[in-house]
């Protein structure tokens, strides 16, 4: 852990415990339904948002909410996911902007970065995929990512990702993350799933902070066991959910709980560059909070703030996506639908270019880069409608 002089890491304490024990035991459970159901009902993903976002099970701006919303591309009706009581800690650290060169020079002295997200951003996602392609130089080539499916047994084990689709995770089924996996895939990453909740799940206890540290420890030795595999030159990426990646223990007020990224520097006696971008937000645009880390992290990246326009976020058109009217023979005759589109001639099971929620009498767009598309929608009444094609210059 490098730190450099600044605040310590404990004013954050509570709001990053909250985010680990929350965090782990959702992601657990989601991955756990979505094997066991997704098999038998092909769109129980689609009927499990839509329920989560218009049933009474999960109140408005709950993280499951929240989540549910980004999915479909509406972050704008989520609420707030910088918890409060973050104010005063993340005021403490001095802006200076996305400095690259300094994230470079920091994560080039390592062999292992580890940065999380938070499940309900997904500009966190596309942010990993920048940084992705700026460790590519620096020798990083493979992708390890907890919200791979690694569906093995064995708590050693990891899973090469052949393909990325709609079956490789739950997360991964959000059109960024699918657009970061497919990304980085191309350029030369090895994609590798670690999180094995059929390890888990088989030893499952009743106490959770005994859950998370068998989740954590499992996680800890696959990637382990992916390091040995890799050439000694080659460098390693880790994507984790909030608190995976700390690398300092964490208090509790019993016995410290060793988070997976503890675990693998204990293990492996590699040093990781560890990067949050979960605890503070920026006023108007990123920046790289030097001096300032939560507990466990080496930096802190402050996301900006979200701007929308036809009820979608801004940072999309400045990543080169084009606002892209709907096809009106989309729309079902009354109510809600969830529109997506994917390139054209792609199969149902690639995770869609972009999927948007579109109440009824909103004006919202497609968010897509140039190309093709076959555009479909789904209501929870009708099922999936027809595809329609349309081009984005």
């Amino acid at each position: 852990m490098r730190r450099e002089p600044g605040i310590s890491g404990g004013t954050a304490l509570g709001f990053l415990i909250g985010f680990v024990l929350f965090g782990t035991l959702l992601l657990t459970t989601s991955f756990a339904e979505s094997d066991e159901l997704s098999r038998s009902e092909a769109d129980w993903f689609y009927r499990s948002i839509w329920q989560t976002i218009f049933g009474d099970s999960h109140p408005v701006g709950s993280d499951n909410y929240n989540q549910a919303l980004a999915f479909v591309g509406r972050e704008d009706l989520a609420g707030d996911d910088i918890r409060p009581g973050n104010t005063a800690f993340c005021a403490s650290g001095l802006p200076d902007g996305i400095v690259w060169d300094t994230i470079r020079d920091v994560a080039a002295g390592s062999r292992v970065v580890i940065i999380n997200e938070a499940h309900d951003r997904p500009d966190h996602r596309a942010f990993v995929a920048e940084l992705a392609h700026v460790l590519g130089d620096e020798g990083f080539s493979y992708y390890a990512a907890e919200a791979f499916e690694n569906p093995g047994t064995d708590e050693n084990a990891f899973t090469i990702i052949e393909t990325p689709d709609m079956a490789s995770g739950w997360y991964v089924r959000e059109p960024v993350f699918g657009r970061l996996v497919g990304g980085l895939q191309a350029i030369g990453y090895t994609l590798a799933g670690y999180d094995s909740v059929a390890a888990s799940g088989a030893r499952k206890d009743t106490d959770p902070l005994a859950e998370i540290t068998r989740r954590e420890e499992d996680q800890a030795n696959s990637l382990v066991t992916l390091i040995e595999s890799m050439p000694q030159d080659e460098k390693l990426l880790i994507h984790v959910g909030y608190g995976h990646g700390a690398e300092e223990p964490i208090e509790t007020g019993a016995d410290p709980i060793l988070m997976m990224g503890a675990r693998l520097k204990a293990k492996t006696g590699i040093d990781p560059v560890t990067i949050d971008q979960t605890m503070c937000e920026g006023a108007g645009e990123d920046v790289l909070l030097k001096g300032l880390q939560p507990v466990g992290y080496d930096m802190t990246i402050a996301r900006a703030r979200l701007d929308f326009i036809y009820h979608r976020p801004t940072w999309r058109l400045a990543a080169g996506d084009r606002l892209v009217a709907i096809p009106q023979s989309i729309f079902p005759d009354t109510g809600p639908v969830i529109v997506e589109a994917r390139m054209e001639n792609a199969p149902n099971d690639t995770v869609p270019t972009d999927r948007v929620l579109v109440r009824e009498g909103e004006d919202t767009r497609l968010l897509l880069p140039p190309g093709r598309y076959a555009v479909r929608g789904y209501n929870l009444e009708d099922g999936f409608s027809s595809s329609e094609t349309i081009g984005v210059e």
